[in-house]
């Protein structure tokens, strides 16, 4: 176990879900998949009138609840919701879609929206070199 103290680590947290690199990047995710091709121009409207899920700053959707240790509003709840009130081909899942999207997701589309995602994404990069 000693050894293990000396291992360097960087741990990263998603703000404040994942979903929001595939938000940032909806047009290579979101808007490409089979599932949403469709109904993503709907699903992009009502996230962001009717949630204002900010499509170019994702990362500042909701508050954190201290009280329930977790965000507010989760944005993977918005886009369940999105997806049951408009004709998709299926319902967004967190388990199934979003390790797919985020697969398809543009480093640099989602580092200019994603402030924390930058500073996580540079981090790693300088940890590994």
């Amino acid at each position: 176990m000693t050894e293990a103290k000396n291992i360097k680590r960087l741990v990263g947290f998603a703000a404040p879900e994942l979903e929001a690199w595939l938000i940032a990047d909806w047009e290579n995710t979101i808007a490409k998949h089979n599932d949403f091709r469709g109904c993503h121009l709907a699903l992009r409207w009502w996230l962001s009138h009717e949630k204002q899920i900010g499509f170019e700053a994702p990362e500042s959707f909701s508050e954190y609840d201290f009280d329930r240790d977790c965000c507010q509003d989760k944005l993977s709840d918005a886009l369940i919701e999105s997806t049951q009130k408009h004709e998709c081909k299926d319902i967004f899942s967190k388990g199934v879609h979003t390790p797919i999207l985020l697969g398809q997701i543009e480093v640099e589309t989602v580092r200019n929206k994603c402030p924390i995602f930058r500073e996580w994404y540079d981090g790693l990069a300088h940890f590994c070199h």
